[in-house]
């Protein structure tokens, strides 16, 4: 046959022509429409949407699943001594004014026996306030927290004379999940401010959160160790501690441990990381 573009002769199976290029086809054929490459492009696009479509939610998943690992303390160096902790005196803990228990929200561990554990260890008398009804402006819908800032403006709004009282110091109880505005940390087990008030949550000192079996006992015993560091803070005027297992460590998590203050705490000048003892031996870790 005959190419329409150029007259040159051109075999019906060769399909194109071998001088101009032109699409000559079998008698009646039509060029090729384009439709493969449509077709590649609908099939990308498509590919391309799931992509999205399951990337996204995944990112989402990852970055707010309560499944992810518990947050570990840093490791630092270690001190090895002759010597044990020694619980610190009463009579070194010196505190002026009155301290007070806010309860905000859902409790699970009850406030009156951390006021009863507190007389009896310290021989502190906590006031417990009435307990307050979390306001919907100290939650985060997008991330599902509370602000931790937040709360602790409810409890000066609801306790105005308090909160004027510069002997007064208020600790908020939830167990509501709470986080620092001020850091991007994805939570906070407390949160300390102007030298009078904090908020403590136990929502992740509960083992269910993380997926593991319930030991309602632990959740008490983590919650002490973290009121107690408060109470150091604001209220003994304590500094925080370079011994990674005192209460008064930074950062801390809590683990269940007796919520002791040591000697080391009221006195660490005397000490090297808080630790008493006479010759010490130093190991550096490094990760």
């Amino acid at each position: 046959m005959q190419c329409s573009a150029c007259g040159t002769q051109v075999r019906i199976e060769q399909g194109f022509c071998p001088r101009c290029g032109a699409f000559v086809g079998l008698p009646g054929a039509a060029p090729p429409s384009g439709k493969k490459s449509r077709l590649w492009v609908l099939l990308f696009g498509l590919l391309l949407f799931v992509l999205l479509v399951a990337v996204i939610p995944a990112w989402f998943l990852w970055k707010y699943s309560v499944f992810r690992k518990r947050p570990q303390v840093l490791s630092g160096p270690v001190l090895l001594t002759r010597q044990q902790h020694v619980l610190a005196k009463l009579s070194e803990l010196h505190g002026e004014g009155e301290i007070y228990f806010v309860p905000l929200g859902k409790q699970v561990v009850a406030p009156e026996a951390l006021v009863q554990h507190y007389k009896s260890k310290f021989g502190l008398a906590i006031n417990l306030l009435p307990p307050l009804t979390l306001e919907q402006k100290t939650f985060d819908r997008q991330r599902k927290q509370y602000i931790a800032e937040e709360l602790i403006e409810q409890m000066k709004r609801s306790y105005p004379d308090l909160a004027q009282d510069p002997g007064a110091f208020m600790i908020g109880l939830t167990n509501a999940d709470i986080y620092m505005r001020t850091n991007d940390w994805q939570f906070t087990y407390s949160y300390r401010t102007d030298r009078r008030f904090a908020v403590i949550s136990t929502r992740r000192m509960d083992d269910t959160f993380w997926g593991d079996s319930p030991h309602r006992e632990l959740i008490e015993f983590r919650a002490r160790q973290m009121i107690t560091k408060d109470i150091a803070v604001l209220y003994y005027k304590l500094p925080i501690s370079a011994d990674p297992e005192s209460v008064l460590y930074q950062p801390f998590t809590p683990d269940g441990r007796p919520d002791d203050i040591w000697e080391s705490d009221v006195h660490p000048e005397d000490s090297a990381y808080g630790l008493r003892g006479d010759e010490f031996c130093l190991l550096l870790t490094y990760s």
